[in-house]
């Protein structure tokens, strides 16, 4: 908990993950820190009121570069610290990532319920004295269901109308970037599909992708690119990382993943969603308008009200 949020995003950019559980000294477990956390750190208080342009003055460039120096100089345990202040001082926002984890024993089915009805997106697993001894994603239960597959004939047959949830928020390709992550900080998500002029799918923006900014973030200037571009030097920097275009043979937008509503089942969901690096799926209709999107947590959910654990009213 001591270390630097330099140190801790570099460690979420190497191993491709988007968190992980923070311990103290005596390696007990005091709660999570992940990348949307970094997102809500950086636009909440380190450019909360800056507006910096492409053309912006080199005073100004000067000033952004000031605020590389308190992201480096931020500790862990400051941040877990902004957060248990935040959650009293605005008790109705929620986070995602709060001090949650289960004891050793416990079954994967008990885990899913547990992230279904937390709203988290990983849980660590501690042993008798407080000590970490593993974790588990909404990632991993995306794994489990698709090994389970062929047991649940019927629920992957489930049209994706039925799953899909319809509040998807699209941002223009033409916005700042860091506009776009301002919206997921206020609305808490992890990502946001993005459109041109004409309102047409043209990929999707994650905030894995803060990532481009450096692991000491001294390239923050790149926030405050149009989107397009942004999400270009993404690719390019991490071409590894960026979805395939689609499992059939139709058109679709570089590093957006889609299913048609129309035929859609909540088999091919599950299946693109085993990727990985995917956490949802966007939904267009037949005329390619986005209709909807579904998460890991709808998967999960859903999965839970077929096997009967899990009321109505806990869905969406």
């Amino acid at each position: 908990m001591n270390d630097s949020l330099k140190s801790l995003f570099s460690i979420l950019t190497a191993e491709n993950i988007l968190g992980c559980p923070v311990v103290d000294d005596n390696d007990v477990y005091v709660g999570t820190i992940d990348t949307l956390d970094l997102v809500l750190f950086t636009v909440d208080e380190l450019f909360k009121q800056t507006n910096i342009t492409e053309s912006t003055v080199e005073q100004d460039w000067d000033d952004c570069f000031e605020q590389t120096k308190i992201f480096v100089n931020t500790r862990v345990c400051d941040l877990l610290r902004r957060k248990k202040q935040q959650s009293e001082s605005l008790p109705g926002r929620k986070f995602i990532n709060e001090q949650l984890s289960i004891p050793e024993g416990h079954s994967i089915l008990f885990a899913m319920e547990f992230l279904a009805h937390s709203g988290c997106r990983r849980i660590t697993v501690s042993d008798e004295k407080g000590q970490v001894t593993g974790i588990y994603t909404q990632s991993m239960a995306i794994s489990d269901i698709t090994q389970a597959m062929p047991l649940l004939e019927l629920f992957g047959c489930l049209p994706v109308a039925d799953c899909m949830s319809k509040d998807v928020i699209s941002v223009n390709m033409n916005q700042k970037a860091i506009d776009a992550f301002r919206i997921m900080a206020a609305r808490n998500i992890t990502g946001l599909a993005i459109v041109d002029d004409n309102g047409q799918l043209t990929g999707t923006l994650s905030i894995r992708d803060l990532r481009i900014c450096g692991n000491s973030v001294e390239h923050w200037p790149r926030l405050f690119w149009p989107i397009h571009k942004y999400k270009n030097e993404t690719h390019r920097i991490f071409p590894n990382l960026a979805p395939t275009s689609h499992w059939s043979t139709q058109p679709v937008p570089a590093g957006a993943r889609y299913v048609d509503m129309e035929g859609g089942v909540l088999s091919d969901v599950i299946f693109a969603l085993n990727d990985g690096n995917l956490h949802k799926i966007l939904v267009l209709d037949s005329q390619g308008k986005l209709v909807g999107i579904v998460t890991q947590t709808d998967v999960i959910r859903c999965l839970l009200q077929a096997l009967g654990v899990l009321s109505l009213q806990c869905h969406k």
